[in-house]
């Protein structure tokens, strides 16, 4: 399942996607990873590995990126999103009586919501022209994301999470006839689950025992959701 295949990690700079990108490496894959551009980053990578600068707002920037992915492997199995920018802001506060800030919240719903599903929406053309595996899957698209529950000053990254598993709850309706598959776990998932039911893990586990997990368990938990195909839609309750 991960063998040979190719992902494309979005956020990828961050410590969660490092982490991912290093199991993903580790269990034979090749990796094109991107994030926001800034003046340290610069393109790089060998064989196996790609990083590439990517604003993934803009449609121009998304298709050279899948350009430069089909040029250098050939394929496009998968999507791992970690992005996640977040915000702490009350929607109003009552010392300043200043109310939530529109533009910034905006910016975050577009951050976590509107850029991964463009970079979705673009690459299905390449995921969807592959023959589908021993399994029966062309690809796997994986959202991290968090719980339902809200948080006091959170309220547009909780939103922005919560429209991400809407997304992702359509997407892998929408898509199961081409057999691509689409889940969204918790940022503080765990693969210490793998040895037990898997849902009732998700549905018994605190937000705060989520929190607690590294990026190393969430990003063995990845691959964990790649390579079993019965784990669908959102485990992300």
């Amino acid at each position: 399942m991960i063998q040979g295949s190719v992902y494309l990690v979005i956020g990828g700079n961050s410590s969660l996607g490092k982490a991912i990108v290093d199991r993903l490496l580790f269990k034979g894959a090749k990796i094109a990873f991107c994030d926001n551009p800034d003046g340290d980053i610069n393109i790089f990578g060998d064989d196996k590995i790609i990083f590439l600068p990517l604003n993934i707002l803009e449609d121009k920037e998304v298709l050279t990126v899948l350009d430069m992915i089909q040029q250098k492997f050939g394929r496009l199995d998968g999507i791992i999103n970690c992005v996640d920018v977040q915000a702490n802001e009350r929607v109003y506060n009552f010392q300043s009586r200043k109310p939530h800030d529109l533009e910034n919240f905006t910016k975050i719903i577009s951050a976590n919501t509107v850029g991964p599903f463009n970079v979705i929406r673009l690459a299905l053309r390449l995921i969807g022209k592959n023959s589908p595996n021993k399994n029966g899957e062309r690809g796997v698209i994986v959202n991290i994301c968090v719980n339902y529950s809200g948080e006091a000053g959170r309220c547009a990254y909780i939103a922005s999470k919560a429209a991400l598993i809407g997304v992702t709850l359509s997407l892998d309706q929408e898509l199961r006839s081409k057999r691509i598959r689409v889940v969204s776990i918790p940022d503080g998932a765990s693969s210490n689950s793998a040895d037990s039911n898997l849902t009732n893990f998700f549905l018994n586990q605190s937000i705060n025992e989520r929190r607690s997990c590294s990026p190393r368990d969430v990003a063995n938990f990845v691959t964990l959701i790649i390579e079993t195909p019965s784990l669908r839609s959102n485990v992300c309750k």
